[in-house]
């Protein structure tokens, strides 16, 4: 009977040696590639996918997750004459939002509030304040054309500006805002020179800043105050029907 012969059978030991080391690197390398060993391109590749993970949590649709409402973990910044206000200015109920253009979640808010204000016109005021999250590109501008649109316009233009956005995510970017600003009667040198000037962008730093010390994680973020100033945090898109419970609870 034949006997099968191994592959290193005839082979020299030195060569045997040789391949065996060869073998041990290969073995290593491969390993490396696909469990990544610290300053692999594996490594690299993982973070790269933790953080799309940690931004896919921050925007997690609340219909999904459904947090329960919660007291906010620093100083809540109370309403002020520059902050934007929708509804009636002496309702009983306010709704701090803290919002970013390009999220798609506060898209999905968005006509929420807008149902909101509708059933309870004397009751709820929404105030709408700057949350642009860093992985969003277009956020951060975004946010500085509607406070151009609000100082040449006034705050009926920043709402209209907030609700041609949110209702057009797709097309966010200059053409967008610039048709809004000459919808609203405002002169496109004037509004190009304000979005130019880069002067908001530091109070919208200061309002990220302040909802981050509030307790606010990802957008949209939303403070719900009633008369008596008790506050508690909504986040996300909760449905209409969490948010009506709410106001109803607070009334």
């Amino acid at each position: 009977m034949e006997s099968s012969k191994g592959f290193f059978d005839g082979v020299p030991s030195q060569t045997s040696f040789i391949f065996g080391i060869i073998t041990g690197i290969a073995v290593v390398l491969m390993v490396s590639y696909l469990f990544g060993l610290p300053g692999t391109s594996a490594t690299s590749r993982t973070n790269a996918r933790v953080a799309e993970n940690e931004a896919a949590l921050v925007e997690a649709p609340a219909a999904e997750l459904t947090p329960p409402p919660s007291a906010p973990v620093g100083p809540l910044p109370v309403i002020a004459k520059d902050d934007h206000v929708r509804g009636n200015a002496s309702a009983k109920v306010a709704i701090i939002e803290y919002s970013d253009f390009e999220c798609p979640f506060c898209s999905r808010f968005h006509p929420t509030m807008q149902q909101l204000l509708q059933e309870y016109p004397n009751d709820v005021r929404w105030v709408y304040r700057h949350f642009p999250l860093s992985f969003h590109p277009n956020a951060l501008p975004a946010a500085v054309a509607s406070e151009c649109i609000n100082e040449l316009g006034g705050n009926d233009a920043f709402w209209a500006f907030a609700d041609n956005v949110f209702g057009n995510q797709g097309g966010v970017g200059t053409a967008l805002y610039e048709k809004i600003a000459q919808d609203q009667g405002i002169g496109l040198e004037a509004f190009r020179s304000c979005v130019g000037s880069g002067k908001y962008t530091q109070e919208i730093a200061q309002e990220l800043a302040a909802g981050q010390a509030a307790g606010v994680t990802g957008t949209p973020g939303s403070f719900l105050v009633d008369a008596n100033g008790q506050t508690q945090l909504i986040s996300g898109a909760v449905p209409y029907a969490q948010v009506k419970a709410a106001v109803d609870a607070a009334l």
